[in-house]
């Protein structure tokens, strides 16, 4: 199916490019923020997110919240650092 083909391209293009902009944007958000609340609301965010996926759906609200997953996680690997250093 060519529209389903062009789906999962966008959605492999859109991966990285969001997972970048996560970076950025959780590292501006943790100049502001305590990343206390941060790593809070990144992970209730997550699992909120990781719980809506169905086993066995395949279909694109499942790539949606993967995208979202994945702007989360970065976002948490650049929180990171910032807090080690309390410990």
């Amino acid at each position: 199916n060519a529209s389903a083909d062009k789906f999962y391209n966008l959605a492999g293009i859109i991966i990285p490019v969001v997972g970048a902009l996560g970076r950025i944007l959780w590292g501006i958000l943790g100049d502001k923020v305590s990343y206390r609340i941060l790593f809070v609301v990144g992970n209730v965010l997550s699992v909120i997110l990781q719980v809506s996926m169905a086993p066995g759906r395949v279909d694109k609200y499942l790539y949606v919240a993967i995208v979202s997953v994945l702007a989360i996680m970065p976002g948490m690997m650049t929180l990171l650092p910032p807090a080690i250093k309390h410990f």
